[in-house]
């Protein structure tokens, strides 16, 4: 029952965060109030795929410069207390995505409108 509550608590998290427009330069600049998760959860399993071609675009998603995932300091929090809840159970938390660049964005709605490509064939019919 607990890691249902967990999970519940988890999807309603990562619900809750904000998707901000942002581009993260080689200085690692990033908004206020912003936090890297390895900062707040050292270890946390991150599978950012919009960084590589692992995705459902089949390419590397423009605005991704790293493999780094950036929260508000209060989802960080968040979730760095579930994680401590699941580590009694040998469970943990996989991340794939957290901030979403403009650049990401722009890219995402440029693919979606190439209905003659085959990778996007499949998805673009639901749209």
């Amino acid at each position: 029952m607990k890691i249902k509550f967990l999970f519940l608590l988890l999807l309603f998290v990562v619900s809750c965060m904000p998707k901000p427009s942002m581009e993260l330069s080689g200085s690692n600049k990033r908004p206020d109030g912003f936090i890297d998760i390895e900062h707040v959860i050292p270890g946390i399993l991150l599978d950012i795929r919009y960084y590589s071609d692992h995705n459902f675009l089949g390419e590397k998603v423009d605005g991704y410069l790293a493999p780094k995932c950036y929260l508000t300091k209060e989802a960080a929090q968040a979730l760095s207390a579930v994680q401590n809840d699941l580590r009694p159970h040998s469970l943990t938390l996989k991340i794939y995505d957290c901030y979403r660049p403009q650049r990401a964005v722009d890219h995402f709605v440029r693919w979606a409108g190439q209905i003659e490509n085959p990778l996007c064939q499949d998805s673009c019919r639901m749209i």
